[in-house]
């Protein structure tokens, strides 16, 4: 028995050489062949995509530009969230959209006390001989002192690449420390496609170049304005007109202030490298729910100028005419008010533990579920679970969010025990001569 136990094992083992090792071969190319096709079409780019990116390519015919612009998106500008976009991880030149950093680096010295918004900035060769015909300049001159808020100033609404090299120069020493400081800060938010190489933008003669992906810069943007808002006021003048030293330009930002409605901010940028780049702020109404709400749109590597200023109006006419926020559970309204006979209050009332929002499609349905456990007893604790709401969209869990209860319960004693449950027997007694 053993013997013939052993043999039938060896007969299953092919050996090198073998016919049936052949045949087996024979068998499984084919499976191989097929597995490898299913594989690749798993992980095409087009499986691969996003909700983000399948929204975006649902869109493209309402964006005049979609096949030239490689970047694009849509996202809210009060929560991390974005509703379309296309290349949205791919990193990018973004040239003077990078002095969204430098202001940053420039506040966080300050924050830290190292420098004052008044502390005279004096500007040095390297910085004034960014102050060139045709480029995007402060008219600063070299030793000309400012004070580094007026630098601010200048950097942002003009986009002065002399007044972004004065700036790092003044805040850490030279520019190099400052760019240093500026991979630091990205580095420390979590980025890992964004990288600086200067202050300005400005791709340099080695022909390397500050980069980010618009994930990461949107993400940036959010952290930016709810650490230092006030980056927005720069978003408000149309021309910088300062007569004491015969300089006067329109900001960079004048052309979308005009021309969108609804514009804050933020910021523009342009280099060969990078292409024509914008990434902006905007108020837009729900045409379909009559609700307001900011966003915040991001275009980089557009070809021409007209390509960003109207693939950005695109995109806020699509947030404004095909999306709304919606509140989906609201954490302040209760759900009911369970029934707990055997605690000393009687009952408890069940709350959402938070509040779900969601920006989508304006006419989206949702499905909103209960799981209630009825047969808690007391005590129970503050925030105690009671069950779950499960949240749905065509046929798709979207969210799992706890019911609790607020406040506590107490175990009731044996006389209000007692009376509960005559007055329970009594009023089903009532019940059926009723």
């Amino acid at each position: 028995m053993t013997n013939a136990m052993t043999a039938g094992k060896e007969d299953r083992i092919p050996k090198k050489g073998r016919g049936p090792e052949k045949k087996r071969w024979t068998r499984i190319l084919p499976i191989l062949l097929a597995l490898s096709l299913v594989f690749s079409g798993l992980f095409s780019p087009r499986a691969l995509a996003g909700p983000e990116e399948e929204t975006a390519e649902s869109l493209k015919k309402l964006i005049t530009y979609y096949d030239q612009v490689p970047v694009l998106m849509i996202g809210l500008a009060d929560d991390n969230q974005i509703i379309m976009g296309k290349g949205l991880d791919q990193p990018r030149a973004i040239a003077s959209i990078s002095k969204l950093m430098t202001y940053y680096v420039a506040m966080e010295a300050v924050q830290a006390g190292e420098i004052s918004l008044q502390a005279p900035i004096t500007v040095s060769a390297k910085a004034a001989a960014l102050n060139a015909p045709g480029s995007s300049n402060y008219g600063l001159k070299e030793k000309m002192t400012m004070p580094l808020e007026k630098l601010l100033f200048g950097m942002m609404t003009v986009s002065g690449n002399d007044a972004a090299c004065a700036i790092a120069e003044g805040v850490a020493g030279s520019e190099g420390a400052f760019v240093e400081r500026m991979n630091k800060a990205a580095q420390d938010l979590g980025y890992k496609t964004m990288h600086f190489v200067n202050a300005s933008g400005l791709t340099e003669e080695n022909k390397t170049y500050n980069q980010s992906s618009a994930r990461e810069l949107y993400s940036f943007i959010l952290d930016l304005m709810k650490k230092y808002p006030q980056i927005l006021d720069y978003s408000q003048p149309t021309l910088v007109d300062e007569p004491e030293r015969d300089f006067k330009k329109e900001t960079t930002l004048k052309e979308f202030m005009s021309g969108i409605p609804g514009m804050k901010g933020i910021k523009t940028g342009t280099s060969v490298e990078a292409g024509s780049c914008f990434a902006g702020l905007f108020q837009v109404t729900s045409a379909k729910m009559d609700q307001t709400y900011d966003i915040i749109t991001i275009v980089l590597g557009a070809p021409i100028n007209d390509a960003r200023w109207r693939t950005t109006k695109e995109l806020v006419d699509i947030a404004q005419g095909s999306f709304a926020p919606h509140t989906v559970v609201d954490g302040s309204q209760p759900i009911e008010r369970l029934d707990m006979p055997d605690a000393q209050e009687g009952s408890v009332i069940l709350y959402p533990a938070k509040t779900y929002h969601i920006f989508t499609y304006a006419n989206a349905n949702f499905d909103v579920s209960y799981t209630i456990d009825r047969t808690k007893k007391a005590p129970t604790a503050e925030e105690e679970v009671f069950g779950t709401i499960h949240v749905s969209r065509d046929g798709k869990l979207l969210e799992e969010i706890p019911i609790v209860s607020h406040t506590a319960t107490r175990s009731a004693g044996p006389w209000t025990k007692f009376s509960r449950g005559v007055e329970a027997f009594f009023t089903f007694l009532f019940s059926l001569v009723s």
